[in-house]
């Protein structure tokens, strides 16, 4: 699977056969874990969700919050519920 992944500096494809890297963490993994490198939108976290137990997006609320400054709780907010919904579909 190739999954565009977004960064703040470029955009980047990552090649990584996910099946095969997660397969080898969940056969030893005794806790739950979570993947946020690169996660930036919706549809990035719905791919990744499905390989671990969460997903972790912090550069993408960061990069809202220096953009609306003050004004930022609504956009963010907005956003997380992005997350959320696809999360649960």
């Amino acid at each position: 699977m190739s999954l565009p992944l977004a960064s703040l500096a470029r955009a980047k494809t990552f090649t990584t056969d996910f099946d095969a890297f997660f397969g080898t963490i969940s056969q030893y993994a005794r806790v739950p874990y979570a993947v946020g490198f690169g996660i930036s939108g919706p549809e990035q976290a719905k791919k990744m969700s499905a390989y671990c137990d969460g997903v972790i997006v912090g550069s993408a609320i960061v990069k809202m919050v220096a953009q609306y400054g003050k004004d930022c709780v609504e956009p963010v907010g907005s956003f997380a519920a992005s997350l959320r919904a696809a999360l649960d579909q």
